[in-house]
């Protein structure tokens, strides 16, 4: 890891004082997290999120988030049946998940999933209209979800 931010420390080696360079950035500002340029470590404020392409099977099958992976995928539920499951998950770990529609898609999901939103507490229909919905890990296996956006 690269930092961006050093502080100069006077260091006793072999008898001899010399300056050494130590980090300045071992943890971010309250409110802001880290995010990687590609040359340094910056702060930036609120949630940074690593989008993640899903793949989508090809025929009946199912389509894996791994929650280590990322916090935003993206998915285009193909016109069959698919089941949505979920590895490496953490409780308290949100991710979204933005899809697109796909004709006459049939798409499962885990049946520990509550709804918070849309039509009686019912997820989004994955075949009619692209959206996206936001799920929060609140145990082993279950979870609180909510539909954030339905296109128009």
């Amino acid at each position: 890891m690269i930092l961006s931010n050093t502080v100069a420390t006077s260091v006793v080696l072999n008898g001899a004082t010399v300056t050494a360079n130590t980090p300045a950035d071992e943890a971010a500002p309250r409110g802001f997290m880290p995010a990687s340029t590609g040359q340094s470590w910056v702060a930036l404020p609120g949630p940074t999120v690593a989008a993640v392409a899903v793949a989508t099977p090809a025929s009946a099958g199912t389509a894996t988030f791994d929650w280590s992976q990322g916090s935003y995928f993206t998915w285009t539920p193909y016109g069959g049946s698919c089941t949505v499951a979920f590895t490496n998950v953490s409780v308290g770990q949100v991710i979204f998940i933005r899809t697109t529609a796909a004709g006459s898609a049939s798409v499962t999901l885990p049946s520990t999933i509550t709804w918070y939103t849309g039509s009686g507490g019912a997820a989004p229909s994955f075949a009619s209209k692209a959206s996206i919905v936001m799920l929060v890990c609140t145990g082993v296996g279950t979870y609180d979800a909510a539909t954030i956006a339905i296109q128009t």
